[in-house]
């Protein structure tokens, strides 16, 4: 029973850091459209490594927009 448990507490982090991967990715400015999309499959696609390289290398790659870049005119 302990065993089942200890399975599913990190496949449940597991599973929230994946998420937080996602959106992070989703609400940053990378240099281009097709990095953004690269970064989302790496990270749903290969999983566990794919979050790791994310946050390793990807989270420094992507900008937060800045209010200059999210203000309309």
């Amino acid at each position: 029973m302990n065993t089942a448990l200890l399975i599913l507490g990190l496949g449940g982090l597991f599973l929230i850091i994946t998420w937080w991967a996602i959106f992070d990715i989703a609400r940053k400015e990378f240099d281009t459209l097709v990095k953004k999309v690269l970064w989302g499959f790496l990270v749903v696609g290969v999983p566990f490594i794919g979050c790791a390289v994310y946050w390793l290398i990807g989270a420094r790659q992507g900008r937060k927009p800045t209010a200059s870049t999210t203000a309309d005119p």
